[in-house]
C-alpha cells in the first residue's frame, strides 16, 4: 500500500525554542510543525504543563492521538481505565474513545503530542489561546470551541 501526500515538509531540525506558541488553559503549547507540511496527515506539538494542570476529558471524532512523556508524570484516563505515565512512556488514545490528562508530580511535565490526521487541532489551540488569560475559563465557551473543532467536551470524572 502506498500513500500519496502533497508534502511540504522542510528538512532540518525544529529547535527547542522554535515554533508558534499558544498559552492554553495554563499549559505552554509550541507547534513543532504546521499540519500543512504533511498535507494534514499529522500535527505535532510540545506541551509544558505546570503542576496541577489538566486537559479536560473529551473525545476526538477525527484524530488518533499520541503523547510521548519527555519529563515529568501524567495520569491519563482512556476509556474506563486510568494509567500513570512517566518519562519515556508513550500514551495512545484512539479516536472515539474518551480520554483526559492530568499533570502529576512536583515539577512541570514536558510532553510531545501527535495527532493523525491533523484535523483541526492547530485551529483549536489558536482559539483556546485567544481566550482571556486574566479570568477563569468559561466552560460553555470551551465546550463550544471544542465542538467547532470536532471534539466532544465531557464532564469531569467526579461530576
Amino acid at each position: 500500500m502506498s500513500y500519496v501526500f502533497n508534502t511540504q515538509l522542510g528538512a532540518g531540525v525544529a529547535r527547542k525554542d522554535e515554533g508558534e506558541r499558544n498559552p492554553v488553559l495554563g499549559h505552554a503549547i509550541t507547534f513543532k510543525h504546521a499540519a500543512s507540511e504533511l498535507d494534514g496527515a499529522a500535527f505535532i506539538w510540545e506541551i509544558v504543563s505546570p503542576q496541577g494542570t489538566f486537559v479536560p476529558p473529551h473525545i476526538h471524532t477525527v484524530e488518533d492521538e499520541f503523547i510521548y512523556v519527555a519529563e515529568g508524570e501524567l495520569e491519563v484516563m482512556i476509556g474506563g481505565e486510568t494509567y500513570r505515565a512517566g518519562a519515556g512512556d508513550l500514551i495512545k488514545m484512539p479516536k472515539n474513545v474518551p480520554h483526559g490528562i492530568w499533570q502529576k508530580g512536583d515539577k512541570p511535565t514536558r510532553t510531545l503530542w501527535t495527532v493523525v490526521p491533523a484535523g483541526k487541532m492547530e485551529s483549536l489551540f489558536r482559539a483556546l489561546g485567544a481566550l482571556p488569560a486574566n479570568q477563569p475559563p468559561d466552560p460553555a465557551r470551551i465546550g463550544q470551541i471544542f465542538a467547532e473543532h470536532d471534539l466532544v467536551l465531557l464532564p469531569p470524572p467526579t461530576a
